[in-house]
């Protein structure tokens, strides 16, 4: 027998219980093969901003190879020569890419390395929104545009007065805002919402998508 080495697998021929007679030669023979490596390439997704990707969405490259997709459970496991390894993936759009135990991996005759490729939603880009009050004195009023509080309401509230920071290029998420006003003295008639850059107002609602930006007075 011998002593096991790592890496290595053994086999024996005539090895075991040896009969020698007198003046007789036998031979054993001791082979060791070299095992392969395995590297293991797991994928996880964080959706933590509204990504509905998975796991087998995307895909990786061992040392630039052909683009292997990773298997629905997030983990593939790739039987290798010994030597030295990088993994990396191609970029998806909406998501960021971390690595962990990724580049120049060096995996030996049977051993496991394991690289984690982490894919991380993107928030959108922010819209930015401004709402303003128009006041038009022209039959004796003299009420100021500051005594009406303006509000949007939709993935966030933001509200105030004219002029205020928190109604003036306002950042906020995409998504359907419901606009209104409060507050004012009696004797005002409202107009509906009017919205810049091509965005209408529907029953005081509007839409707004990643990067676009509009001011919408009443």
């Amino acid at each position: 027998t011998e002593p096991a080495v790592s890496g290595y697998s053994t086999s024996y021929s005539n090895c075991s219980s040896v009969n020698v007679a007198n003046g007789e030669t036998e031979t054993c023979i001791v082979t060791n093969d070299d095992q392969p490596g395995t590297l293991i390439v797991q994928k996880v997704v964080v959706n933590d901003n509204g990504g509905a990707l998975n796991a087998d969405d995307f895909s990786f490259q061992v040392n630039g190879g052909t683009a292997t997709a990773f298997e629905a459970d997030g983990e593939n496991q790739i039987s290798v020569d010994a030597g030295s390894y990088s993994v990396t993936e191609p970029a998806v759009s909406g998501y960021s890419t971390s690595y962990s135990n990724c580049s120049s991996v060096s995996v030996a005759n049977g051993e496991t390395e394991t690289c984690i490729v982490t894919n991380d939603d993107v928030p959108p880009a922010a819209a930015t929104l401004t709402l303003q009050k128009v006041v038009t004195n022209d039959n004796g009023g003299t009420a100021a545009d500051t005594a009406w509080g303006l509000s949007a309401t939709g993935p966030v509230t933001i509200s105030g007065v004219e002029g205020n920071l928190a109604i003036t290029g306002a950042s906020v998420p995409a998504g359907t805002y419901t606009l209104s006003e409060s507050g004012g003295p009696s004797g005002y008639t409202a107009s509906v919402w009017s919205c810049t850059n091509g965005i209408t107002d529907t029953a005081g609602q509007i839409t707004l998508a990643a990067g676009q930006s509009t001011t919408c007075t009443i």
